[in-house]
């Protein structure tokens, strides 16, 4: 269904099946997806300002379609209208914890930078002829479930020749009836899972759940119709250099997809803030919930171990700490300084950053004031500038934090060190740190 197709039909609540209105659903009105109707979908007793779900049949096709999480927006009580915010296509859904589906299928941006493959175009009498590979990778996520890709070519008629377009597929497949809610969440993690992967988290494009008939229902979602396919063409396929590793990632990565959702959720939301501070606390709460839940050990003895071993290393590099404060509980810059230790065994980190512990001070420094603005921390360190990074320090330091996420996360993927150089290396080949405080002609100047 395109999103700017128009639906005539009929509308009413499940609660009263029987109260039919006429109405007019439009997928791009104003850039809204917008029901209008004579009237008010509940009775005029019970006008509520949001409608949970409104049920529709397409005048024309018969088709049904559900609408969710309704809004009412103002108007004439004979010409009321309705934002919606989900849109399904193909039925009328059950509750979203109903487990009825056994598949989902999805389109995402970006993904080309994965599966494309090289096409060749040949000269024959005149005619244009291609040649491009067409396959299917499957995938275990469990012993129920199943992650299938699929890479192929679509051809469409312009003008007097075809136009042949690099399509994917995402599928997951499961030996049990689940619910939406289940299979969505699913579906985002898997998109969470190859976003570790690319320069930028892909967006989801299209979702279709699969009914235990094979029946399938079509959802929209307000943020899914702006989407675009990102064009990256020239660019070398990730696929081909990890694919090796891919299936062993996939399986780790469902070990724990909750935590792992919402630490890529904050990187998401590191690079989408435009305040520097804000974005950097986002970051820096990413990296401590990775290193509580994926580094810190759960063994009481091995623990221990590892605490001692990061005390030890900190005391080489004479970074002072609490000994009160380290032998009962892990502390921040610890952390941190464990977190570096992983990251110096890959080749990349190591030849980057010359002077780590420095660093980790300064992080330190700057994630206590930018976080808790304590009135003596805060008055001495802003007397003193150099303890924290500045704002417009803090731009360049939330890309580097990020590739230390980025590089933490492969790791625990099992990607090969000299692979994930590379993938970092390709999202962050070259960014410039631009010092204005140090410009005595700027209005920057420190």
């Amino acid at each position: 269904m395109k999103k700017t197709e128009i639906i005539l039909g009929e509308f009413f609540i499940p609660e009263t099946p029987g109260k039919v209105r006429s109405g007019t659903f439009n997928f791009s009105k104003d850039d809204r997806m917008v029901l209008d109707l004579g009237g008010y979908i509940n009775s005029t007793e019970d006008r509520k300002i949001s409608v949970p779900i409104i049920y529709g049949t397409d005048s024309k096709s018969g088709d049904r379609i559900s609408l969710v999480n309704c809004q009412c927006l103002p108007g004439w009580p004979n010409e009321v209208s309705y934002l919606v915010n989900e849109v399904y296509t193909g039925d009328w859904v059950d509750k979203v914890t109903d487990d009825i589906y056994h598949s989902i299928e999805m389109e995402m941006t970006g993904l080309s930078e994965w599966f494309r493959e090289r096409i060749s175009v040949l000269q024959q009498s005149g005619e244009e002829s291609i040649d491009a590979k067409h396959w299917e990778k499957c995938w275990q996520i469990d012993s129920d479930t199943e992650l299938i890709l699929k890479y192929f070519m679509t051809e469409t008629h312009q003008g007097h020749g075809l136009l042949f377009k690099p399509e994917h597929l995402i599928r997951i497949k499961c030996k049990r009836l689940l619910s939406r809610k289940k299979l969505y969440n699913m579906g985002v993690s898997v998109r969470n899972f190859l976003g570790v992967f690319l320069r930028n988290v892909p967006e989801i494009l299209s979702m279709s759940f699969a009914k235990g008939d094979d029946s399938l229902v079509h959802l929209y979602i307000r943020h899914f119709l702006d989407k675009e396919e990102d064009d990256i063409v020239g660019k070398r396929s990730l696929f081909y250099d990890l694919e090796t590793y891919l299936p062993g990632a996939l399986k780790q990565w469902f070990k724990n997809p909750k935590l792992l959702d919402q630490i890529l959720f904050l990187y998401i939301t590191s690079k989408e803030i435009t305040i520097a501070e804000i974005a950097f606390t986002e970051i820096t709460i990413a990296l401590e919930i990775f290193h509580k839940h994926f580094l810190q050990p759960k063994d009481e003895e091995e623990n221990r171990t590892i605490k001692q071993d990061v005390l030890l290393r900190m005391q080489n590099e004479s970074i002072s700490e609490s000994s009160r404060k380290s032998n009962q509980r892990w502390t921040q810059r610890m952390r941190y300084v464990h977190m570096w230790m992983e990251l110096e065994k890959i080749p990349f980190f190591k030849d980057l950053w010359k002077s780590p512990f420095q660093y980790i001070l300064k992080l330190n420094e700057s994630r206590n004031y930018y976080t808790h603005y304590e009135r003596e921390s805060n008055e001495s360190a802003k007397d003193n500038i150099s303890l924290v990074w500045t704002s417009n320090q803090l731009f360049y330091k939330n890309i580097e934090l990020r590739m230390w996420l980025k590089g933490l996360l492969l790791n625990y993927l099992y990607i090969h060190p000299a692979g994930i150089g590379i993938i970092i290396n390709m999202q962050h080949k070259s960014y410039f740190y631009i010092d204005y405080e140090s410009n005595e002609y700027s209005i920057n100047n420190l």
